[in-house]
């Protein structure tokens, strides 16, 4: 990714890379969203990545595996025309868990979405859900960055 920065948030205790031109929105204290640049060819339509924090609902390695496998079957059947493209599963720098899943799925007819759901399980207090969504034509453009800024989150220790 060139011209990138980094952002850190004290809030979501991560630290993460991406690029320039994207805007962040603190939706509250451990929820913060970026817009990518307005896309003119598609109405001014702008591609989103979200990081919220929060507590799991379960600890351990087990109940993560089995949260991710239950979160895909979730999607499955609440989005219209899912597909589900791949899934990878890896340690971030930090020692946490990362499950990344990319598919796609139609809201509406003729009206595409190409989407990454991960989960990041860092402690039995602290969970982060990843969300990426770009249109399906802007999936080759934007899905690489969503990744390459997924793949880059490091979690940051607690200030005492």
């Amino acid at each position: 990714m060139s011209g990138e920065a980094s952002f850190a948030h004290e809030g979501l205790l991560i630290s993460i890379l991406v690029p320039e031109s994207w805007e962040a929105e603190e939706i509250s204290p451990e929820y913060i969203r970026f817009f990518a640049e307005a896309q003119k060819e598609y109405d001014d339509y702008r591609p989103t990545l979200s990081i919220r924090r929060g507590e799991p609902a379960g600890a351990g390695e087990k109940w993560f595996e089995e949260f991710c496998l239950r979160s895909l079957e979730k999607l499955e059947k609440e989005y219209r025309e899912f597909k589900h493209l791949y899934s990878d599963r890896f340690p971030l720098s930090s020692f946490a868990d990362l499950h990344i899943a990319a598919y796609e799925w139609s809201p509406e007819p003729d009206r595409i979405f190409t989407q990454i759901q991960a989960m990041i399980y860092h402690t039995r207090y602290n969970f982060y859900l990843i969300n990426a969504a770009a249109l399906k034509p802007l999936a080759d453009i934007f899905m690489p960055q969503f990744e390459q800024a997924i793949r880059s989150i490091r979690i940051l220790p607690e200030r005492r």
